[in-house]
């Protein structure tokens, strides 16, 4: 995918995303299936995302996200599946 970072200042950034995801779960729900979870309907999804990350001393940082994977009502069913998180990272 695409992705954008700004520096706002020494410590603080902002990022941003676009791409594709593809997955090998499930894509209909059969009648009396025991197949639990989310269907997406199509193997190839559209995924964004959006974080706020703070730097820190010695090329540490941490980032909050959040990120959203769907198939854009493309093809039914699409329960989308959106993940907020914490991330840590350290540039080597």
């Amino acid at each position: 995918g695409l992705v954008w970072k700004k520096v706002l200042n020494d410590l603080i950034y902002i990022e941003g995303s676009l791409g594709f995801a593809f997955h090998s779960g499930s894509l209909k729900r059969k009648k009396n299936s025991k197949v639990k979870g989310r269907i997406f309907g199509s193997r190839l999804l559209f995924r964004e995302s959006l974080a706020i990350g703070y730097l820190f001393k010695n090329n540490n940082n941490i980032t909050l996200f959040i990120d959203h994977i769907s198939n854009a009502n493309l093809a039914p069913p699409n329960h989308g599946l959106t993940n907020l998180g914490v991330r840590y990272g350290f540039s080597l």
